[in-house]
């Protein structure tokens, strides 16, 4: 699934990604189980925020 979502990316966005997942798992380690489908979440949140942006310009 990774592999599929990550294709559609750029490098850049793909640092970003993976960054902000990293901390979140740091964070809430102990209280989120499912931490795989919470990178999801967060990586649609920021591809739905990119295309308000460009919308926007």
């Amino acid at each position: 699934m990774y592999n599929g979502i990550f294709s559609l990316t750029e490098n850049s966005d793909k640092k970003i990604f993976f960054l902000a997942c990293h901390f979140l798992k740091k964070v809430i380690k102990k209280m989120f189980q499912y931490k795989k489908a919470l990178c999801i979440y967060i990586f649609f949140l920021f591809e739905k925020e990119k295309r308000v942006a460009l919308y926007m310009k």
